[in-house]
């Protein structure tokens, strides 16, 4: 029995599918070369002085099939340090057709409600060294979750999440933190570090599988409600309009950090490789945002269409090299130290219990 031709419609979207199958299967790892040592330049350099020539990342690809020849679509990237073979970063756009369709979806939720949290919370402003231009100074930028405060003394949450004395943005910040949680769980966590065909790398993978089961149960016997902020892949989630600025590293935060990128097509600029990677909505990217120095930039095609560069919204996931440590902070909270005195006390009566049956 012959089979039906497919309608023009039916066509189109099944192309469509194959595509975002073929970003997956066709994923290519490319090695680049650290081509200068920029430590002594990066502390004073602004994020407005061009690389010479820099080589440019897009993943772009022509398909090859009989019936669909000569379509665009873009794969996931791995990037490779070309000395020590060193894997960098990782970029992976949404793997399916149906979930691209549901992270769209989603993320448009999740920038209104930043609009919503920008309207009413008290949060960070850029300082006018970390930023491009001048009315970039006026983004906005938000760290929802926990760290160790200025003096390390304590383990807390941050002031952005709790807004105290500031109950109007508390309800935006709560509706805030619950989406990402869900976006987190559903776009990165199931449809990446979970897939065993997503094409994370073992080491990575590895990473945060540490993470998961080891660091962030130990953070969360120190902050109360932490599991409640923040899935256990990451301590802190750092949220901005527009771009960074000075390329730089994160000397406090682990490697591996996750960059979700919303709102635009944007590069981001790996300035000792002279490299500059491409971006688009949804991308997802693993990398080390505390060895190799980075800064995102706004598209050339954005600047020439003139995009308010503060549509754009990127979210970083991080966590500090200090929780890995498993760094006990100077001071406990009431709580934490009930639970450790409920624990030893526990121990201890289930020695004694032994004890007893065995005599």
């Amino acid at each position: 029995m012959l089979k039906a031709v497919p309608t023009s419609q039916a066509q189109q979207k099944h192309d469509k599918r194959e595509l975002y199958t073929l970003a997956v299967t066709k994923a290519e790892t490319i090695s680049i070369k650290k081509v200068f040592d920029t430590k002594s330049m990066l502390s004073t350099r602004k994020a407005n002085v061009q690389l010479d020539n820099p080589i440019h990342i897009t993943g772009e690809a022509l398909t090859k099939f009989t019936d669909s020849k000569n379509q665009p679509y873009v794969h996931n990237v791995t990037l490779t340090d070309a000395d020590t073979g060193n894997i960098l970063l990782q970029r992976f756009a949404p793997p399916f057709l149906n979930i691209a369709e549901l992270m769209d979806q989603r993320a448009t939720e999740g920038i209104c409600k930043f609009q919503n949290v920008c309207t009413t919370a008290k949060c960070k402003k850029h300082s006018p060294t970390t930023c491009q231009i001048e009315d970039w100074q006026k983004s906005l930028h938000f760290h929802f979750g926990a760290w160790y405060n200025q003096t390390k003394v304590n383990l807390v949450i941050s002031s952005e999440t709790h807004q105290a004395g500031n109950e109007a943005g508390k309800p935006a910040v709560a509706d805030f933190i619950a989406w990402f949680k869900i976006f987190f769980s559903e776009h990165v966590q199931k449809s990446i570090v979970n897939n065993k065909n997503s094409g994370l790398c073992d080491s990575f993978c590895q990473e945060l599988t540490d993470r998961e089961q080891i660091h962030f149960p130990w953070a969360n016997k120190h902050v109360e409600g932490l599991d409640v902020i923040c899935q256990p892949l990451y301590l802190t989630f750092s949220l901005f309009q527009g771009f960074s600025g000075t390329s730089h590293i994160d000397n406090k935060d682990a490697d591996v950090s996750i960059l979700i990128n919303l709102g635009q097509h944007a590069i981001l600029e790996l300035h000792e490789y002279n490299c500059q990677l491409v971006l688009q909505p949804l991308d997802v990217v693993f990398f080390l945002l505390n060895s190799v120095y980075h800064h995102t930039l706004q598209h050339p095609a954005h600047i020439e269409e003139g995009s308010d560069p503060n549509d754009q919204m990127a979210i970083t996931c991080l966590f500090h090299k200090a929780l890995m440590m498993q760094k006990e902070p100077k001071k406990h909270n009431i709580l934490y130290l009930i639970c450790c005195a409920t624990e030893k006390q526990e121990a201890e009566r289930q020695k004694e219990l032994k004890r007893k049956l065995e005599d």
